[in-house]
């Protein structure tokens, strides 16, 4: 999955469009409690019109914190509960 976002929305729940994450999650877990495997997915985050003077890992950190906020906020069963965002993800940038 290719999650495509403006530098400048990093952080911004709404500007971000951080509720199409929300929903793949949600999806996701879904297909899992089914009983299909749906396997580790890799979401790929792309950032456009990255400001030069942001290191990238300081850019990172703050997406990886918004994501896993994202991931502890989904309803999940009790047998689900205690899964990490990175044993159905795989997370890139």
């Amino acid at each position: 999955v290719i999650f495509n976002m403006w530098f400048h929305d990093v952080g911004r729940y709404r500007g971000a469009n951080y509720s199409l994450l929300t929903n793949l999650f949600a999806s996701h877990l879904k297909l899992s409690t089914n009983g299909r495997d749906a396997g580790k997915t890799v979401l790929l985050i792309v950032l456009r019109d990255c400001d030069d003077d942001c290191p990238p890992e300081e850019i990172q950190d703050s997406l990886l914190r918004d994501i896993e906020s994202i991931w502890s906020k989904i309803p999940k069963t009790p047998e689900l509960s205690p899964k990490q965002l990175s044993d159905f993800f795989e997370v890139g940038f």
